[in-house]
């Protein structure tokens, strides 16, 4: 039986190993059975250039998984953050040493650098609200020109660290970032304000981008996901939509900050002014040309998340791009199983199909 490998958190691995697998893990393992696949479960600091020094497998008859060492697959999908510089000179090395790894190697600074990449493609930058990386002279160089600002750190996941920034009146400034206890609103003259953002961002990386003015349901913004991956044939296909709504109140459409979601289609059919088949077409079409784009300046793309805003007036924006989406949210919707599900099938069909064309 042919192996490949997936690369995890040493979190998710711990929780395989106690015989507590996430339900992706079991995902994975049915579509590999049904083709005929045997899947390695490690991570980057477990693995040298020529073994899988530990990982776990599955074992059908005892339906538990164990550990055990192995040669190295030579196909790998990354489910693994990056989060020193140890891990990814190891897959870096990997790769090197033509082991494909799919999902691999972020971006530095990813939002800004993604933004700067598609800034070069005609097509796609009419799509990007106005970016910049923050600092104190590109804070008030962009209140200058824009009255709505939103901050969001360079990496981040969850909405978590996002600030929202608005003219108030001809000096005054309110901005609203979260805490602990809820969001906290602060109105002040510019350079009061300016000083504010800079301390709280205290030196970390952050971009500064023009705020869209959503589309909303009731008062409430929302924004779009469409899940993005390759498939067994090796090519770019939508896998879902989802429509992400934002609480009362709140700027940041996530689940963690009180938000809903649904599949778009659900949301564009009760919105008064835009056509549910022309903003799914466009969608679609924006995110295959984004993702091809991004294929040529990052090695090996395969499986991307993708926000998108768009106006009342049906213009789409696209807003960031996501490496590691997590769909477990997906589970709380049973109508949304089939969803869930298929989000960690595509990938291993694409392993497949990076296996047969070796």
């Amino acid at each position: 039986m042919r192996t490949i490998g997936v690369l995890l958190t040493e979190r998710t691995y711990q929780s395989i190993k106690k015989g507590t697998p996430p339900r992706s893990i079991t995902f994975y393992e049915e579509v590999a059975i049904l083709n005929k696949l045997s899947i390695v479960y490690t991570c980057p600091s477990q693995i040298n250039d020529i073994y899988v020094e530990t990982g776990l497998v599955y074992d059908a008859n005892l339906k538990t998984f164990h550990e055990k060492s192995c040669p190295l697959p030579s196909i790998f999908y990354n489910r693994s953050s990056f989060n020193n510089s140890k891990s990814i000179k190891k897959v870096s090395s990997l790769i090197q040493t033509n082991i494909v790894v799919f999902n691999a190697l972020p971006f530095r600074n990813g939002k800004h650098k993604i933004n700067n990449i598609l800034q070069g493609y005609e097509t796609i930058n009419k799509h990007l609200p106005k970016t910049a990386m923050t600092s104190e002279s590109s804070l008030i160089k962009m209140m200058k020109k824009y009255s709505m600002l939103i901050l969001k750190p360079c990496h981040s996941s969850k909405g978590k660290g996002i600030m929202s920034l608005e003219e108030v009146n001809q000096n005054q400034w309110l901005l609203i970032y979260q805490t602990k206890n809820g969001n906290m609103k602060e109105i002040g003259e510019k350079q009061q304000i300016v000083k504010l953002i800079m301390k709280k961002i205290n030196g970390k990386k952050y971009i500064i981008q023009e705020k869209i003015k959503l589309s909303t349901l009731n008062d409430r913004p929302f924004d779009i996901r469409v899940i993005l991956q390759k498939n067994d044939l090796g090519e770019w296909s939508v896998t879902g939509m989802l429509g992400k709504l934002a609480a009362i109140e709140e700027f940041v459409t996530n689940v963690g900050h009180r938000g809903e979601f649904d599949l778009l289609e659900s949301y564009l059919m009760k919105h008064p002014s835009l056509s549910s088949s022309s903003v799914i077409l466009q969608l679609e079409q924006l995110s295959k040309l984004i993702a091809q784009k991004l294929e040529k300046h990052c090695y090996l793309l395969g499986d991307l998340g993708f926000d998108f805003g768009v106006t009342n007036e049906g213009k789409i924006y696209f807003i960031e791009c996501n490496f590691r989406s997590q769909y477990n949210v997906l589970k709380s919707k049973e109508y949304l199983y089939y969803l869930w599900k298929q989000t960690h099938t595509q990938p291993i069909l694409y392993a497949k199909f990076l296996l047969n064309n070796l």
